[in-house]
């Protein structure tokens, strides 16, 4: 079973986001499966780490991008929040490269309640302002 499910509540009713949170949580999936892996290869999880990385900075800058070009009026406390959960993600990462072979569970734990929030909430807030417009 997958660590963390896509399911249609998490829609925000935006086609890119969606998308974009679809393929995080795949990618966080594959993070805790090279995590819970009794070979537990650095690589393997170097790898994963990077790749869900890469993805989130990606995925923020999409709805900033869209954030910014709609002056959206909550932008500043998105971006924060955007922010916040970057730099605790380093901070559990700069914990993992300093300690050895294992990503703390707290890390994965942190990532999936952080993210299934923000998209519940956050996000679907910023869905709402997006397809409001385009009805417009």
């Amino acid at each position: 079973m997958a660590f963390v499910q896509w399911n249609d509540r998490m829609s925000v009713g935006v086609e890119t986001i969606d998308r974009q949170h679809e393929q995080l949580l795949e990618l966080m999936n594959r993070l805790h499966e090279a995590c819970s892996d009794e070979a537990c290869n650095p690589a393997t999880i170097q790898e994963a780490a990077d790749l869900f990385s890469e993805y989130t900075r990606h995925h923020f800058a999409t709805e900033e991008q869209f954030m910014d070009s709609t002056s959206y009026p909550e932008f500043e406390e998105h971006m924060e929040q955007h922010m916040e959960c970057s730099m605790r993600a380093l901070d559990f990462y700069g914990d993992y490269l300093a300690g050895g072979n294992e990503v703390g569970r707290d890390m994965l734990d942190f990532l999936k309640t952080w993210l299934v929030e923000h998209i519940l909430g956050t996000d679907r807030k910023l869905g709402l302002h997006l397809r409001n417009l385009s009805l417009k």
